[in-house]
């Protein structure tokens, strides 16, 4: 069962970005990719032992690309925030140079070796 969810897993991966090769490659080499997979065999086995039904191949691999998806949505929307996350902190911290720029030219601190660090 495993090779089957892992077989149109990838599958789907490859067919979601065909396009984009270095997505994909990110995505069929994600750490918690082999996770997914594990745990994807451990629910159908649960289902298969709650229901006593044996869910056939087609089952199972709609399921493994179903999971593909998400997983890929999942992945895909962890970088771009963890991506926002250090533009922001980039962000701020130009905000405090700045602030602390302005600050020195009020308070009359700022000199000519401070322009002079500039260039």
């Amino acid at each position: 069962m495993q090779t089957i969810v892992t077989t149109s897993f990838n599958l789907e991966v490859e067919n979601l970005f065909k396009e984009k090769p270095e997505t994909k490659k990110y995505i069929l080499s994600h750490e918690r990719k082999n996770l997914c997979i594990e745990n994807i065999c451990k629910e159908v086995r649960m289902i298969e032992l709650t229901k006593a039904v044996k869910l056939d191949r087609e089952r199972i691999e709609y399921i493994g690309k179903t999971f593909a998806e998400s997983f890929c949505k999942i992945v895909l929307a962890h970088e771009e925030r963890k991506a926002m996350t250090e533009l922001q902190i980039i962000t701020e911290r130009k905000k405090k140079e700045q602030e602390e720029y302005f600050q020195k030219i009020i308070a009359g601190e700022y000199t000519e070796e401070d322009r002079s660090e500039e260039l």
